[in-house]
């Protein structure tokens, strides 16, 4: 077996120690080769690297025939640079053979994955690194999962990727043997499309980015009171109700009495001081921004229901309405609808819930769903799932259980 790993920096020479450490231990046939454009940095790797990388260029048409080609350079996030980009001609420029597969490692924009993959006569697969740049070889040996983004899930060809997956695998931890529509691979993973898997790349940095402001803002509050932090700390890291699904799910946004009420405190904590950084007044105008969204939409998607089936109502599932809340269950959902057309609506909608909320509108049970009713429920529970209706939910719109 034949790599190429196109771009020497972090990423690239990251995998190629990987690569290198799998290939001297388990005697692997795999010969290793480098490419880059950087002249300078291929004439060091190839005094100081030559135990790593058995061939090192900065000519892609001089490599022997490749059977796999490691995208580790920077690449565009926009989807629509991806054509103008040097490394489409640098990948047309490297032999390979009939059924050379490309990995991208690099991170991917989306939409780009699919913009590249248009644009190469090669099978493309996103797999997308997850390294920190400080320690990116040690960090390299820690994952427990490939993500694969692939063209087509029903169709993902893994064939043509697991003899690269089953090279790595030798120096990953934790590793287990994975089975994947009768495909199976000596290491755990999981496949979506290219979208999806550039979604989860770019969604965990950023969630990284999130906890690190985040958890800074809340010392600078602790560091302006003369507070210790060990116990917060401690709290963020070992409370297993912080990662249930309930709070890793997609909701109308958060509400009831606790949740606004110890966010403004905090905010209230920093409003004054020289930091001007104020990430819980943000979190604040975001949940009010998504909750008036969601009014609107549901607004509009039941006017425009209504249109063809008049006697439509809108039915609440398991939705609270508790008065000046910040939720979607507050009373400002039934103001946006009743003042944003011409007729009021009010009178159409009812809820079911396992409690009477006291509140004017009907309160119904599950059998009581006429055909044309449009359901509105935070999440798709079970009970809707056989439901032929159209159900807004925070994630999506259902109709007919799809």
């Amino acid at each position: 077996m034949r790599i190429c790993i196109v771009g020497l920096g972090n990423v690239g020479m990251a995998y190629a120690k990987v690569l290198r450490h799998t290939i001297n231990d388990k005697g692997l046939d795999v010969v290793l080769h480098g490419l880059d454009t950087d002249k300078a940095k291929v004439g060091t790797m190839r005094l100081t690297h030559n135990h790593i990388l058995d061939h090192v260029t900065t000519e892609p048409k001089t490599l022997p025939s490749m059977n796999y080609i490691l995208i580790c350079t920077d690449m565009p996030m926009e989807s629509t640079l991806v054509e103008s980009n040097k490394i489409i001609d640098i990948i047309h420029d490297i032999p390979t053979e009939e059924n050379s597969v490309i990995v991208i490692k690099s991170t991917m924009g989306i939409g780009s994955t699919r913009a590249l993959s248009r644009l190469v006569d090669r099978d493309v697969f996103y797999i997308p690194e997850t390294l920190r740049e400080g320690i990116y070889a040690e960090n390299d040996i820690t994952h427990n999962k490939f993500y694969i983004g692939v063209k087509d899930k029903n169709n993902p060809q893994l064939e043509k990727i697991i003899p690269f997956l089953d090279v790595v695998k030798n120096v990953y931890e934790g590793l287990t043997i994975t089975d994947y529509q009768g495909y199976k691979c000596g290491c755990s993973f999981e496949v979506g499309t290219y979208t999806e898997i550039e979604l989860l790349k770019l969604t965990r940095n950023a969630y990284i980015a999130n906890k690190i402001t985040f958890n800074n803002v809340v010392n600078e509050i602790a560091r302006n009171h003369n507070i210790d932090t060990s116990l917060t700390k401690n709290m963020l890291l070992n409370d297993p109700y912080l990662n249930t699904e309930r709070y890793n799910d997609v909701s109308f946004g958060f509400g009831g009495h606790c949740l606004p009420k110890d966010t403004n405190h905090l905010s209230e904590m920093i409003d004054g001081r020289e930091n001007p950084i104020n990430i819980f007044k943000s979190l604040i105008n975001i949940n009010r921004s998504l909750i008036d969204m969601h009014s609107r939409m549901i607004t509009s998607v039941y006017c425009s229901h209504k249109k063809t089936f008049p006697e439509a109502r809108i039915v609440f599932f398991k939705l609270g309405f508790k008065k000046d809340h910040e939720s979607i269950d507050n009373s400002r959902i039934f103001h946006v609808m009743n003042t944003t057309h011409d007729y009021p609506i009010d009178t159409n909608i009812c809820y079911i819930h396992d409690y009477d909320l006291g509140i004017s509108n009907e309160r119904i049970t599950l059998k009581d769903i006429k055909e044309n009713d449009i359901i509105v429920s935070e999440f798709m529970y079970k009970e809707l799932e056989g439901l032929s209706n159209m159900i807004y939910t925070a994630e999506k719109i259902y109709v007919g259980g799809k």
